[in-house]
């Protein structure tokens, strides 16, 4: 039986998933007033949770006086578990629109709901942006819950992947590692990736962790949101492409038996 645990899922590692589409400027009041006209008609009940972010800026005058000013970075609108963890979001904020998902029932059930979400957000408030880089983030989670002095990273990690460096498999104490590198996508829109990688080993109550989080960045010129509307299979064959990319990351990283038991490379992934 193996020694590590995946506490959120039996047959995955999945903490959460986050897609975003980056644009070219930022969210206007306008734009998340109709997100809010959206909200109210059709998503309330799904997402019940409504808040704005907010900047505030702090000015001292020549007396010494201190003035603060509140400026909406956004809106977000958000589900929670009973036990008061995120389940799903939907985030206008700054420059960035993402859907979070912490419930990960496999690639086949949650990318077409959040496509959708997505598509809607674009089509309901975004019509005038561009769209300058599209992201897929996951956080993978290993635990485990025995004797520590027990505990090495390589019953997680592959050393022979060329991502991480020798050193860690021989440290029992805490650590953090990170690299990156692009790729190049050769689709409908040429577009290249940057593949952020950080991967850490940390304490937790009666467990160690290994938490992998990898982020792809894809990177285009602009294009404008009605163009995706007009063709949202752009939209989707960079997410799939960059879901793809994520596995295949993913088994550079964990070792052969991590892989059968997240079933990497089963159906519906």
């Amino acid at each position: 039986m193996s020694q590590i645990v995946t506490r959120h899922h039996k047959t995955h590692s999945i903490e959460r998933v986050v897609f975003t589409l980056e644009l070219g400027t930022p969210v206007e009041a306008d734009e998340v007033k109709l997100l809010d006209d959206w909200w109210k008609s059709d998503l309330q009940e799904k997402l019940p949770r409504r808040n704005e972010g907010q900047n505030i800026k702090l000015e001292i005058g020549p007396n010494g006086t201190i003035s603060t000013d509140k400026a909406s970075t956004g809106v977000r609108y958000e589900a929670f578990r009973p036990d008061g963890i995120l389940r799903l979001g939907l985030r206008a904020e700054d420059n960035l629109v993402q859907v979070v998902v912490t419930e990960y029932l496999g690639w086949d059930k949650i990318w077409p709901p959040v496509y959708e979400m997505l598509m809607a957000v674009a089509q309901k408030a975004l019509n005038k942006k561009d769209v300058v880089a599209i992201h897929l983030l996951y956080i993978d989670e290993f635990f485990y819950e025995q004797n520590d002095e027990h505990f090495k990273p390589s019953l997680v990690l592959r050393n022979d992947g060329g991502l991480l460096p020798d050193y860690i498999f021989d440290q029992s104490m805490n650590w953090h590692n990170h690299t990156g590198y692009f790729s190049q996508a050769c689709r409908k829109i040429p577009f290249h990736v940057l593949n952020r990688v950080n991967v850490d080993q940390l304490d937790q109550k009666n467990a160690k962790l290994i938490r992998i989080k990898l982020e792809h960045r894809a990177i285009f010129e602009a294009v404008p949101v009605s163009k995706i509307i007009e063709s949202p299979e752009l939209l989707s064959d960079t997410i799939e492409f960059l879901h793809n990319e994520d596995k295949d990351l993913l088994g550079k990283i964990i070792n052969d038996e991590m892989q059968r038991k997240i079933q990497l490379w089963g159906e519906g992934d």
